[in-house]
């Protein structure tokens, strides 16, 4: 069996335990696989660049993950005494290919991400690039090095998003929030950069009323959406069997049946390639647990600018979007009560269309409910009833 070397970058711990999962999948598979981590605690004898150097030139395979940190090592752009290992492998895997004259039956690229597409060195562009995080692609891989069939695997192009027309005839039920909703409306039907929509509100706020009028909303555009309560702090398996349910097969094409840390890079790989919006929403966030939070935060909203995802975090505490490099794909939203007699005549002649109800009597309700939308609404209900009398 062929030996494999997978050079790549340290850019941060989740990039090396995608590196690690990879080469273990391979070594489970009978694949003789090198990486650094072989080599620790303690690291080679000889010292990391000679080491790093020793394993391109000796390897009968090289696999060369590639991600913005380390085409920025591959061209040698980093700064002095930084990243060593990977410039010494880059280095000996250019003077490789000038060797051959670019005739390459040794090095191929791995992504793990389809943005990181465009972070493929100019060498190594005209080579055959791996989507590790996808089936086919790990057994594009697999085949590849085992020479048991043509490559036959790519990284697809980033699919078409079809957005659907906003609903101009939708009733909305509730009074105000007309702001925030007329927001998703632009979010879920693509006419805006944002993604992300952080709505934080204390008890009796309305807030878990309104993000589930944005579900309603969203299923009445045909729009496939998810809902994750995290009361009662579950785990993130959890979180991702309930993702399972709500999405099935025909959107996790690949994550449905994965399994392990596996399959959390699956459900990306497989985000990032739909073709048509999704909406997910996160509510009660503040009894999320560490694990899904650190995930959700570090992991999973970072790549979102390459997904038609939209995602709901709904909570009396919600992530602080301003320490995060999704922050420009964001918006925050900050429920208070309802006080407005305004709104709440508004939406007398949506919803009731009394015309005995006088803005005495919605004052009076404000008054005594401190402008508590559910209880509000409860009690103008009674009103409105017993003035049609109809209680």
């Amino acid at each position: 069996m062929k030996r494999v070397f997978i050079s790549y970058s340290h850019d941060n711990d989740e990039h090396s335990e995608r590196v690690e999962a990879l080469a273990d999948r391979l070594k489970q598979d009978q694949v003789p696989v090198v990486i650094d981590r072989d080599k620790l605690p303690g690291g080679p004898s000889e010292g990391w660049p000679a080491w790093s150097e020793r394993q391109v030139v000796d390897a009968d395979i090289v696999l060369v993950v590639c991600t913005a940190l380390y085409s920025e090592r591959y061209e040698g752009n980093q700064p002095p005494g930084v990243g060593l290992g990977a410039a010494c492998e880059a280095a000996a895997i250019r003077q490789f290919i000038y060797d051959q004259a670019g005739f390459n039956e040794k090095i191929r690229v791995v992504l793990f991400d389809a943005a990181d597409r465009k972070y493929i060195p100019t060498q190594l562009r005209r080579y055959h690039a791996f989507q590790a995080t996808q089936e086919e692609g790990y057994a594009g891989i697999l085949a590849w090095i085992r020479g048991d069939q043509p490559e036959q695997e790519i990284v697809p192009e980033p699919s078409v998003i079809v957005w659907p027309s906003p609903s101009n005839d939708y009733n909305w039920p509730l009074a105000d929030r007309k702001e925030e909703f007329a927001g998703f409306q632009k979010v879920i039907s693509g006419k805006s950069n944002q993604r992300i929509l952080l709505v934080r509100g204390v008890s009796n706020t309305g807030k878990t009323v309104f993000i589930s009028e944005l579900v309603k909303y969203a299923r009445t555009l045909k729009v496939p959406s998810a809902l994750l309560d995290c009361k009662g702090c579950p785990s993130l398996d959890s979180l991702f069997e309930t993702l399972r349910l709500d999405l099935g097969k025909r959107i996790l094409r690949n994550a449905y049946t994965a399994t392990g840390q596996a399959r959390f890079y699956q459900l990306i790989a497989d985000l990032q390639q739909l073709a048509q919006p999704l909406v997910l929403v996160f509510d009660t966030y503040q009894e999320a647990s560490p694990e899904a939070q650190t995930w959700l935060e570090i992991q999973f909203l970072p790549r979102l600018e390459q997904a038609p995802v939209v995602v709901v975090i709904g909570g009396q505490s919600v992530p602080d979007h301003t320490k995060y490099p999704w922050h420009a794909v964001a918006e925050f939203r900050e429920l208070q009560p309802i006080k407005r007699i305004d709104d709440w005549r508004e939406l007398n002649e949506r919803k009731w269309r009394c015309a005995l109800l006088q803005d005495a009597h919605i004052r009076g309700v404000l008054a005594a409910t401190g402008g508590n939308p559910g209880l509000t609404y409860a009690a103008l209900e009674a009103v409105v009833n017993d003035l049609l009398g109809t209680s």
